[in-house]
């Protein structure tokens, strides 16, 4: 499959088809009912292009609140999904990996290749200014040494199934989403 417009990767990526991704709940009740003690992204799904709404960071204990905020403004319940977040300051990696890859200056397979960035508290968006670069065996080890064992094990089915695709994960000090591994894979895409 060749995932060329962010709605496919999107669907992909709600269906857990890219592996761990953070948990994510429809309503106060399930969230509260699954355990989770940590802080979490309000989003408004927004109709309209542009997004919506969004408040970020949000300690568990103080959804409820924040939600009866958003009620008052007209926002109803069904239109908002509670997230899982990490803090940027937990991150060990960001980084995009390209699989199979041409060097640039010979246009030979080198691998794999990877732009990333270790400093902690940085976006992935602010990651990507001044990336630092890798490729082929230094690359691979890199990230079997950071990655969890689960997570670099779901990066190599990745890069098998999406050959030529970019592949954006963050490596955390920590576990977390829905399978409890150390790595987010946030987008596989061929735009």
């Amino acid at each position: 499959m060749v995932i060329t417009k962010k709605a496919q990767m999107y669907r992909l990526f709600e269906t857990g088809a890219f592996g761990n991704r953070p948990q994510t709940w429809s309503k106060v009740t399930d969230m509260l009912d699954s355990g989770f003690q940590g802080e979490v992204g309000l989003f408004r799904k927004s109709r309209e292009s542009g997004g919506g709404r969004v408040d970020y960071y949000v300690p568990y204990d103080q959804v409820s609140a924040r939600l009866e905020d958003w009620a008052a403004e007209g926002i109803v319940s069904t239109d908002i999904q509670i997230t899982e977040m990490a803090r940027h300051e937990h991150n060990l990696l960001q980084g995009e990996l390209l699989a199979p890859a041409l060097k640039p200056d010979t246009l030979e397979e080198c691998g794999w290749w990877l732009a990333y960035n270790c400093e902690p508290g940085l976006t992935m968006r602010e990651a990507r200014v001044k990336p630092w670069r890798t490729m082929g065996p230094y690359c691979r080890q890199l990230l079997s040494e950071l990655m969890d064992e689960r997570s670099y094990a779901n990066l190599r089915r990745l890069v098998e199934e999406y050959p030529g695709h970019v592949i954006e994960f963050a490596v955390f000090k920590k576990t977390l989403g829905v399978k409890r591994w150390n790595t987010i894979f946030w987008e596989v895409r061929y735009y």
